[in-house]
């Protein structure tokens, strides 16, 4: 990453939550799309990482919205009437 930051651990998911901050504040709204902005970001962060990952995100201001993406790893999404589960563990 261009910029400093100060990290408070030594995990990689710290890393890639402050690229998604970056790339969430260089995206643009798209017109008529209401979660077009989150996905650029995210899809902007993607493109940036390397090695396997399983991660969801979901959004402080976007309660009914949750992004997963995986590269290598396995994840898994459930879905039990109104109630959706995501896990990288595959592990019973």
């Amino acid at each position: 990453m261009e910029k400093s930051y100060a990290f408070r651990s030594e995990t990689d998911i710290e890393v890639m939550a402050q690229l998604l901050t970056e790339n969430f504040k260089k995206s643009r709204a798209g017109t008529g799309k209401p979660n077009f902005r989150y996905l650029t970001a995210i899809q902007m962060t993607l493109a940036r990482l390397q090695g396997t990952y399983g991660w969801a995100i979901s959004l402080v201001d976007k309660h009914n919205l949750m992004m997963a993406a995986c590269f290598g790893s396995p994840l898994m999404i459930g879905v039990e009437q109104d109630d959706y589960f995501i896990s990288s563990d595959a592990s019973l």
